[in-house]
């Protein structure tokens, strides 16, 4: 048997305990939006980052707006975060078995000029 011929079944063999350990895995799913003030609740919403028109505005349109974010429309910025924690690995008896969780997140951004006009 060819070195070639042994590596596709040791790849293949390879594949099948993925394919069996991936079916042990707890998957978190979630899809956001559009957004209302029960989000509050979901999300931690930090500096000038809020809700409106059913999207998240990690900055406010005007200069000096809100609060006690009283600070030039350049210095201001918004952070978004999500209150409910969850595992991206899970650590084994040493380091070989450490299990690093896949992820894919993609988000949809709005960019509107100052003055707001777009």
């Amino acid at each position: 048997m060819g070195l070639t011929v042994k590596l596709r079944i040791i790849t293949a063999m390879l594949l099948c305990f993925m394919a069996v350990a991936a079916q042990h895995l707890k998957t978190f799913t979630a899809t956001y939006g559009p957004f209302n003030s029960s989000y509050y609740d979901i999300f931690r919403f930090e500096n000038s980052a809020t809700i409106n028109n059913g999207a998240i505005q990690l900055t406010p349109y005007k200069p000096y707006q809100r609060g006690p974010m009283t600070r030039p429309l350049g210095d201001q910025y918004g952070r978004v975060r999500l209150n409910q924690p969850f595992k991206l690995w899970e650590q084994g008896y040493n380091k070989t078995s450490d299990r690093v969780a896949s992820f894919n997140s993609s988000f949809l951004f709005s960019l509107c000029p100052l003055g707001g006009n777009s």
